[in-house]
């Protein structure tokens, strides 16, 4: 019994991909039993038309991004790192960028609303030719210090209006500027024009400070602990209504 993890992975993706089937083909001459991880699609369509070999798949949540522990046997798995990149937030010209890069514009995994106003990036050939156009550098616009999203940090005592309630920063500003807010117990995401910092984390807590004891639920806690020893399927890490 033969297991590979990331066979042909660390160098060159070509050779490091022609190696990899290379190493396959051998074991399966040798008629091996053997079970290799990738994620070169090379690898995977090798094995998709190649007779005794079959490909898999753990299942996959892409909405709430999470494993769902199930194998399914007789299809490739998908990284999904466009869709995941975002989901969390990376720039739609980016992202157009990165697709064109990957795909060669041949086909479009996920729906990236690009504004008109990036229908004109260079494509591909443009890029590794030399050709994007020259970055501009734009005047920063003044703002107030204690309204720039970038101050904040994970830990800081805010009062958030117009309520004018206390409450704890818990993620850092996201590409809209919003700020995660814990207030009374909920988390949301706020404009950072809401918030003023009151107390920053440097003044509460040590610079090692565990914050999953303030923002996360005791059963997350403890599975995350279990999640880290060893695998349980039956463990669950819970995010409905982290954010509101």
């Amino acid at each position: 019994m033969v297991l590979l993890d990331e066979l042909g992975s660390g160098t060159d993706p070509a050779e490091g991909m022609g190696i990899a089937i290379a190493v396959l083909e051998e074991l399966k001459r040798k008629e091996c039993l053997f079970v290799a991880t990738t994620h070169y699609p090379e690898i995977k369509e090798y094995a998709a038309n190649t007779a005794n070999l079959t490909n898999a798949r753990m299942a996959f949540d892409r909405e709430n991004l999470q494993p769902l522990y199930r194998l399914e046997i007789g299809e490739a798995g998908e990284s999904c790192a466009l869709y995941i990149a975002k989901r969390l937030g990376f720039p739609s010209h980016m992202l157009k960028i990165a697709q064109n890069a990957a795909y060669h514009q041949a086909v479009k995994p996920i729906e990236l609303e690009v504004p008109d106003e990036w229908s004109t990036i260079p494509s591909q050939t443009a890029i590794v030719s030399g050709l994007v156009p020259k970055i501009q550098t734009e005047k920063p616009v003044p703002i107030p210090t204690q309204n720039r999203s970038s101050s904040f940090s994970r830990g800081d005592s805010v009062l958030v209006y117009p309520q004018k309630e206390i409450g704890i920063v818990y993620q850092t500003a996201n590409a809209r500027g919003e700020i995660g807010v814990q207030v009374k117990g909920e988390k949301q995401l706020l404009s950072h024009k809401r918030i003023k910092l009151q107390v920053p984390a440097s003044d509460l807590y040590p610079l090692d400070y565990d914050f999953s004891i303030i923002f996360d639920t005791v059963a997350n806690r403890k599975a995350r602990h279990v999640m880290g020893k060893r695998h349980d399927p039956n463990l669950v890490v819970n995010y409905e209504n982290e954010i509101k």
